[in-house]
């Protein structure tokens, strides 16, 4: 299975990260200043690490983030400029298969460079984002011999569980058990374990009783584009973001477009790759479901120019897929986009309340509601997609969210950050 990034914008342009010949002396920082570590094998850093950084830096730290050199979408090295003037790379080594030796080896580096990393520099504080897991076991390691260090478990997504086949977690299940064990013994020593989804909070709860880890969604990317006010008489158009691979539910997608194919004309723009886009296509195809194939985008004002013309969001993923929210349905909020949505747990509870789109049990009753709706009752929707992106997505309700969690493991101090929302010069300092 060959990843793809879709959602994030190269940063090369922008970003003035500290070169690899002259970096930032390990272990040092301003007097009368703690020091903390955010580290993030894949780059978290515009959804969540630059929230950390808001927030820790205006109470003392001095802040760096760590992150591999690799990138796991593209599977291509990473340039320096697209770090944060507070990041540096580990490096590690490429791999190309999600389920192969050789990522685990990277998995494996990363996790011992960064201990030795640790232990250069001794921090104060670390933020280990999990997974890779490895991250978090390094973590823990250190913590056990430094106890005064205040370690946060940032779990972003739940590996092995979110392995697509239960044939796979029975045949890997020695190999997820560790992967697994790296994980909970981080959780065990950590000061403040947050969770990305509600959903991963329970389970880490099952799995943990004593654990108690708070959920923080990830930060949004609020379009500046307009978005489709009118529905009636109009072909519906209905977007697809994301990698097109074994985790999506193409025959649960295919069956939903049909259905509404029989009443409406429908027209799907689709932003993405994968191992799957072929199938996907010929399906389409086959289905007389007209289309545009746009490819991986990575320009962000391209992308929300094509998001942003959709009446729709398809969010309709696997069900053995263990997962309550995705990156997807977000950057389909940040565009005002209605979800077509068959995840469980936060988005399922998400879209009931906000009236946030549909959560499909029965394409084709769905499509009977979606192509008689009125331009007043889709822009009732879209307000309700607004003030959920605003309510759970936005930086001033994280902002507000991760510093009532931070602040019940890290010393007070008399000025406390601005929760108000990032600007441009906070998400790349």
């Amino acid at each position: 299975m060959i990843p793809c990034r879709l959602t994030d914008t190269p940063r090369s342009a922008h970003r003035n990260g500290d070169s690899e010949e002259n970096p930032k002396i390990p272990g040092l920082h301003a007097p009368g200043r703690k020091s903390a570590l955010i580290v993030s094998y894949t780059d978290n850093w515009e959804n969540r690490g630059v929230l950390y950084h808001k927030w820790l830096s205006a109470h003392g730290h001095e802040v760096r983030f760590i992150t591999s050199n690799f990138n796991h979408f593209t599977l291509a090295r990473r340039d320096q400029k697209d770090l944060p003037a507070c990041g540096e790379f580990i490096k590690v080594p490429a791999y190309r298969g999600n389920l192969s030796i050789s990522r685990g080896l990277s998995y494996c580096v990363f996790g011992i460079r960064l201990l030795s990393s640790l232990f250069t520099r001794k921090p104060d504080l670390v933020v280990a984002t999990v997974p890779c897991n490895s991250t978090g076991f390094a973590a823990m390691l250190y913590k056990r011999l430094h106890p005064k260090t205040i370690l946060v478990v940032d779990v972003f997504d739940l590996w092995p569980e979110s392995l697509p086949s239960s044939v796979l977690k029975k045949v890997l299940s020695p190999v997820t058990f560790l992967w697994r064990s790296c994980r909970s013994t981080a959780i065990a020593s950590a000061d403040l374990t947050i969770c990305e989804c509600e959903k991963f909070s329970q389970k880490i709860k099952s799995q943990q009783p004593t654990s108690h880890p708070q959920t923080l969604y990830l930060m949004g990317k609020k379009s500046s584009q307009s978005a489709q006010d009118s529905i009636e008489k109009i072909p519906i158009r209905i977007a697809y973001l994301g990698s097109i691979n074994h985790i999506i539910d193409i025959d649960g997608m295919l069956r939903l477009l049909e259905a509404l194919a029989a009443h409406r004309e429908v027209f799907v723009e689709i932003i993405g790759c994968g191992v799957l886009q072929t199938q996907f296509l010929e399906k389409l195809a086959r289905a007389g479901i007209k289309h545009n194939f746009h490819g991986a985008v990575f320009d962000q004002t391209e992308k929300d120019s094509i998001l942003s013309s959709c009446h729709f969001g398809l969010n309709m993923m696997n069900d053995q897929v263990f997962v309550g929210l995705t990156t997807k349905s977000i950057d389909y909020a940040g565009c005002g986009l209605p979800l077509l949505n068959t995840i469980s747990g936060d988005t399922w509870t998400l879209v009931e309340q906000y009236g946030a789109g549909f959560n499909i049990t029965d394409p084709c009753s769905a499509a009977d509601i979606i192509s008689t709706m009125t331009n007043e009752s889709f822009k009732k929707m879209r307000h309700g997609v607004s003030l959920m992106y605003q309510d759970h997505f936005s930086s001033e309700a994280l902002m507000s969210r991760l510093g009532s969690a931070l602040g019940s493991v890290v010393p007070a101090r008399q000025t406390p950050p601005s929760e108000g929302p990032l600007n441009r010069t906070e998400l790349l300092s």
